[in-house]
């Protein structure tokens, strides 16, 4: 797998496709870039390039906690830097869970770099509070 410093973190990634409109895709919780695959294969079948990837402190990518800004922005951060390496902006941005999460912040921080926002499996609110304290 290729591996990407972004802003001092190596983050894991992979491009499934190699063709079309990009689109990076997030799972959720911890989990890692496999846990997205098999739907970036479909996209990437349907003619798009999608790049999955470990986000900082999850899966194959370094873990780097300093706690001055809330995880889900770093993701963001960490997202639009790797996708403006790999010239794949401006781009789709999707995922399951915390990766919608980091796809809305993507949103509302890079505007102009969001083709649209693929989300499913949206948590939060007192079901996900509830839900997520087991």
């Amino acid at each position: 797998m290729p591996v990407a410093n972004v802003r001092g973190a190596n983050i894991n990634y992979e491009v499934i496709g190699t063709r079309g409109e990009w689109i990076a895709l997030a799972p959720g919780g911890r989990l890692g870039l496999e846990n997205v695959r098999s739907i970036a294969q479909r996209l990437a079948d349907a003619g798009y390039r999608v790049l999955i990837h470990d986000r900082r402190n999850c899966g194959a990518s370094d873990v780097l906690l300093d706690g001055v800004e809330p995880e889900h922005e770093i993701w963001a951060v960490d997202l639009h830097e790797l996708l403006s390496q790999l010239d794949a902006l401006p781009a789709y941005i999707g995922g399951r869970s915390s990766g919608c999460r980091l796809s809305l912040i993507f949103a509302l921080r890079y505007p102009e770099a969001t083709r649209a926002l693929l989300l499913w499996r949206i948590t939060g609110g007192p079901y996900a509070a509830k839900q997520l304290a087991y």
